[in-house]
């Protein structure tokens, strides 16, 4: 998690909460990440625009769902999980964009830091 090694429901929009539905960013300062990094886990997870392929090393054809047709969203959203195993950081999914509509998928705007 982006504020450590425990699940703490109360450092973000998770399903335990009861909200049931998105909040605005920055919502739950305690869950920032020590870089100041806002929402890294809960809310929403997030598109990427990596194609859905096996990582170096890994079996090419290990999920049916591979290819350059689905893109990742990474992090888990507040419907993901009831005791936080799937709203951690390294959660990865994938979809194709155009029909993957869903109230707990977003995406990050980001730039370099100057």
């Amino acid at each position: 998690y982006p504020w450590g090694n425990d699940f703490v429901p109360e450092n973000g929009n998770f399903y335990e909460g009861g909200i049931r539905g998105t909040t605005a960013v920055g919502s739950f300062g305690a869950g920032a990440s020590p870089f100041g990094v806002e929402d890294m886990a809960g809310n929403v997870r997030e598109w990427t625009a990596d194609d859905f392929v096996a990582y170096p090393g890994a079996a090419a054809d290990a999920d049916p769902f591979f290819g350059t047709e689905n893109k990742v969203n990474r992090g888990g959203g507040w419907f993901d999980g009831e005791d936080g195993e799937l709203v951690t950081t390294y959660n990865r999914n994938a979809g194709p964009p155009a029909t993957s509509a869903n109230d707990d998928i977003g995406f990050r705007c980001a730039r370099d830091a100057k």
